[in-house]
């Protein structure tokens, strides 16, 4: 016996349901988006981008602390799918509404010297999103003026540009020589280099954005043990109130430097 077929209003208020996030307004003033799959909800959360972006371009940006915040959009981000499909939507949706050259920069919630079953934020910022919207801006723009627009020769080749933009819209943190000293077998001296990289990260950070570090926008994905960036939940870390920078320690040896 075939089932009946669903009424129309029913259909149309499924696909609805699909389509739009649900918003979650608590009195507190935090704002919750629920969206039925990850898709939907990268393309939420772009639309929100866009929003802070345009105010702060049309408003905050007169109010800000410090010049680099009045020059520059500020994005912190993790890594993970989560984030990846945030990258994709940004490609399709925000590619031409935001000024990315001139206006944005990127800092990371983490680093590490390597682990199993860890990713670059970095990485995945240049690989799924800088490397790609360089190409694309290229292709709808020009590459001469895209070079010109970073101060290189007229006659830059793409790769060339690509590695302009990275150097432009990333504050890296760099635990390079503190890996060198883990794969050396001395670890009392990659933990004292990656605290150093760590100060020097905090300090870059305080300089640029105040000693708040509040940035602009925070992208990151949640993990299924509730982690958030590079803290777990449960961590003695989690006590810290003041906003900083911190080396963890992981059980494989290796070492993160994170935003707390």
């Amino acid at each position: 016996m075939n089932a009946k077929p669903k009424p129309l209003r029913a259909r149309v208020l499924k696909q609805r349901y699909r389509a739009e996030p649900a918003l979650v307004q608590e009195a507190s003033g935090i704002h919750v988006g629920i969206s039925p799959d990850l898709t939907a909800a990268a393309r939420r959360a772009s639309a929100l981008l866009k929003q802070r972006y345009d105010h702060w371009q049309a408003r905050g940006r007169l109010r800000a602390w410090g010049a680099y915040k009045r020059e520059h959009f500020t994005i912190a981000v993790g890594g993970g799918n989560t984030i990846k499909a945030q990258y994709r939507a940004w490609l399709n949706h925000r590619h031409s509404d935001v000024d990315w050259l001139g206006h944005v920069r990127f800092f990371f919630l983490e680093d590490s010297t390597g682990e199993p079953g860890w990713e670059s934020a970095e990485q995945s910022l240049v690989i799924n999103f800088l490397t790609p919207l360089t190409r694309k801006l290229c292709r709808m723009r020009g590459r001469r003026a895209i070079a010109r627009k970073l101060h290189l020769a007229a006659n830059a080749d793409l790769d060339s540009i690509i590695d302009a933009v990275v150097a432009r819209l990333c504050n890296p943190i760099n635990l390079a020589a503190a890996k060198q000293a883990l794969d050396a077998g001395r670890p009392r001296r990659a933990l004292n280099l990656a605290r150093a990289e760590c100060d020097r990260y905090q300090q870059d950070i305080c300089e640029k954005l105040g000693a708040t570090m509040s940035v602009h926008c925070i992208v990151s994905g949640i993990g299924k043990d509730g982690t958030l960036g590079a803290l777990a939940p449960y961590r003695p870390e989690l006590a810290i109130t003041e906003p900083g920078a911190l080396v963890l320690k992981q059980e494989s040896g290796a070492l993160r430097v994170a935003l707390g």
